[in-house]
């Protein structure tokens, strides 16, 4: 059984082959949110859409009344019924709306926000006014907990591909601006690290499409 941190890297790797992080990083710069907290707020509701039968079901989650990748509730957000259950890229960013929407409800506090996106607004400031934490009257008294979890995941694997791409750029240009030289050095070396190079691209590019 895979641990934690490796089902929520297969989830991100599922909404990369699914060419999901464009939307993503379109949705955190539009409504101003951290992208890890757009993906991991995903990853616990829908496994980045690759939770077993959600798309067989039409992409209704368990309780019958979310719906899509980021599990809209459809009672209070009728429309979300209207459109196709994959339209990935329209509930991603209907997603980070409504977790905008929550930030300014609550003075950019980002914990009573998911908790808010999880169980409502109403909910959430009665919470508070009873001195409790939001993330008490969420799913299972963690939603909040476990997004916030699943975002410092994303982020440091989002942070390792961007240290490495600027390295595997001067590798590149350091091959085609000395291939001649290089070779002449050392032919089976160039041709080792030149390998390696785009190998290491290659896997960094499909991450980051």
């Amino acid at each position: 059984m895979p641990s934690f941190k490796q089902s929520v890297l297969e989830h991100l790797d599922h909404a990369r082959q699914l060419g999901l992080f464009p939307v993503y990083k379109s949705a955190a710069k539009k409504y101003d949110i951290p992208v890890q907290v757009l993906l991991a707020k995903d990853s616990r509701e829908s496994w980045l859409g690759s939770y077993p039968d959600l798309a067989s079901n039409d992409w209704y989650g368990s309780d019958g009344k979310s719906r899509g990748i980021s599990q809209i509730n459809t009672d209070v957000y009728p429309q979300a019924v209207m459109v196709d259950g994959d339209a990935h890229k329209w509930f991603i960013m209907r997603g980070a709306q409504l977790l905008r929407k929550e930030l300014d409800n609550f003075d950019g506090n980002m914990k009573a926000a998911l908790a808010a996106y999880n169980t409502g607004t109403e909910d959430v400031r009665s919470a508070l006014q009873q001195g409790k934490k939001p993330n008490s009257v969420t799913t299972d008294g963690n939603y909040v907990s476990d997004v916030l979890r699943r975002a410092d995941i994303i982020k440091k694997d989002l942070s390792m591909i961007n240290k490495v791409l600027p390295i595997v750029g001067s590798m590149q240009a350091g091959f085609q601006g000395n291939v001649k030289e290089a070779a002449l050095q050392s032919i089976p070396g160039l041709l080792i690290l030149s390998a390696g190079a785009y190998f290491v691209k290659d896997l960094i590019d499909q991450k980051t499409e």
